[in-house]
């Protein structure tokens, strides 16, 4: 099932503060929390077409994440 525009925008909105929290809790620090939300956003948006199920979504978004907030701490 391919996800629409809109529903990644709607999807993003619902996941916008755990993300926060996730990035947060990884970096001690409001800027690069809110940059990593942000680059996860882009590459999700970017392979958006990688994600098999919609139900999926959260462990999806939260492990991109993650990885950004990783890649800023390093």
């Amino acid at each position: 099932m391919r996800i629409t525009k809109e529903k990644f925008a709607d999807l993003i909105r619902e996941y916008k503060l755990p993300m926060y929290r996730l990035s947060y809790g990884i970096l001690q620090n409001e800027m690069d929390a809110e940059d990593a939300v942000g680059e996860a956003v882009i590459k999700a948006y970017e392979h958006l077409d990688s994600l098999r199920e919609i139900d999926k979504f959260r462990q999806w978004i939260m492990m991109i994440t993650a990885n950004e907030a990783k890649h800023i701490f390093r």
